[in-house]
């Protein structure tokens, strides 16, 4: 709606996506990092338990809102690059390079990252 709204010339195209992803992760990013500091300055208080919960779900939402401007952005990408290389089933062969790329990188860097969060979630509990 954005683009709809202040750039019309640019509703179709791959530049004006990045540029709303870009806008939306530097504006998501600058409320994340306020409502951390907000949140961290409520840690102590023994009140302050739901609206830590509120925090922490508005502080996921911001994230999620920009995974989806991103997400927009590869598939319009993946879109641009399937009509330019135009062949038999490039576009099976662009998803089989994505995965190549993205899978061993969630492997190496993520799961090992997300695996820490939990052990340490289960010890937290277990005290």
């Amino acid at each position: 709606s954005f683009l709809n709204a202040y750039m019309p010339s640019w509703e179709h195209h791959l530049l004006g996506h990045v540029l709303v992803a870009v806008a939306m992760c530097i504006l998501g990013c600058v409320m994340v990092l306020s409502l951390d500091k907000v949140a961290d300055s409520m840690q102590g208080d023994a009140e302050a338990g739901s609206m830590l919960h509120l925090l922490k779900d508005v502080i996921l939402a911001h994230g999620l809102l920009i995974g989806f401007s991103w997400e927009i952005c590869i598939g319009l990408g993946m879109h641009a690059i399937s009509h330019s290389l135009e062949g038999p089933n490039i576009d099976i062969v662009l998803a089989i390079f994505l995965c190549m790329v993205v899978v061993p990188a969630y492997r190496f860097f993520m799961l090992p990252e997300l695996q820490t969060r939990e052990e340490k979630v289960v010890a937290h509990k277990a005290h």
